[in-house]
């Protein structure tokens, strides 16, 4: 029995085409295999580079989760470095400032007392006993600030001790102890708060805040001037603003005016403070979820917005 060739044919050209079909769609599926085991591969590195390039740009930036396998090992590692470095360059940076700013009134004081020993006349003694006292204020106040701001940094959002505030009250209180520095220069304070006005938060952080933005104004304000204390809007979005009439913020200063230790001179005695009080303030609007600007004012002068947006969260006894 015999049958044609040619009778199979068919049965080729069918077989041909499910095995090229089938050679594609295999082909495809090793494609698309390698695509995806790539981009598993390579996600989890993208996402750490772009965390790498946030850190190195200076923005916030949290490690992403990038699970239990080594890239999670290696975002961990990552992070632990991170901490280790950022608490050494701290560490160096705080040391070498605080050096610098205790040098200037350790050298008076030292030079002070080498002038006693020389048995000056009566008033020159008076004068510089006065200067050692003085530099010894500044010297505690330093060290003071400097301790509230280590156990402000080690704060979070959750140790508040958040309530209502009376904003009235709590300005009106500020006021009155500062009175002292206010009638020394003359000054006069316009408050424009409504009595029923209310603020949430820490009260001792957020009274500390706004006495130290007053202290500020009064600093910078001419004898005889006027500073204004106005509060808009409520919890969650409340604004406390401090306006003087002082000579402004200058303009190479603007970028560095919350920094560590950074203060201009007062234009009243040329002196400079411990450059710590803005930097509290920052951090205690950062502990609230809120922020700290400062602005010019219309005809000359500053204005300070102490900013209280946000969740605030009551600490459980």
């Amino acid at each position: 029995m015999s049958k044609p060739v040619d009778s199979f044919s068919v049965f080729f050209d069918a077989a041909r085409s499910n095995l090229v079909f089938g050679g594609v769609v295999i082909a495809l599926a090793m494609v698309a295999m390698a695509v995806l085991g790539t981009w598993l591969i390579t996600r989890p590195i993208h996402r750490l580079i772009r965390h790498v390039q946030e850190v190195k740009a200076g923005k916030a930036s949290t490690v992403p989760s990038l699970g239990r396998h080594e890239f999670g090992e290696l975002a961990k590692v990552f992070t632990d470095l991170r901490t280790a470095l950022d608490g050494r360059a701290y560490i160096e940076q705080f040391v070498q400032t605080l050096t610098h700013e205790m040098k200037s009134p350790l050298s008076a004081i030292r030079g002070a007392a080498e002038l006693l020993h020389e048995d000056p006349p009566a008033a020159e003694r008076q004068r510089f006993l006065a200067n050692i006292q003085a530099e010894t204020r500044r010297l505690q106040s330093l060290v003071d600030m400097l301790l509230h701001l280590a156990a402000l940094e080690r704060r979070t959002p959750a140790t508040l001790e958040s309530g209502d505030i009376a904003a009235l009250q709590l300005v009106e209180d500020v006021i009155d102890s500062l009175r002292p520095l206010l009638v020394a220069k003359a000054l006069n304070v316009t408050l424009s708060i409504a009595p029923s006005q209310r603020i949430r938060g820490e009260r001792f952080l957020i009274r500390q805040s706004v006495a130290k933005l007053i202290l500020n104004a009064i600093d910078f304000s001419p004898a005889g001037g006027e500073i204004a204390v106005e509060i808009s809007g409520a919890y969650p979005h409340a604004e406390i603003r401090v306006l003087d009439h002082g000579p402004g913020v200058p303009a190479y200063a603007r970028e560095r005016i919350f920094e560590r230790f950074y203060s201009l001179a007062r234009p009243d005695t040329g002196r400079k403070g411990s450059g710590l009080g803005l930097t509290i303030v920052r951090e205690v609007a950062a502990l609230h979820g809120g922020s700290i600007a400062l602005a010019d004012r219309a005809g000359g002068g500053t204005i300070a917005t102490l900013r209280l947006p946000g969740d605030f969260t009551v600490a459980s006894p």
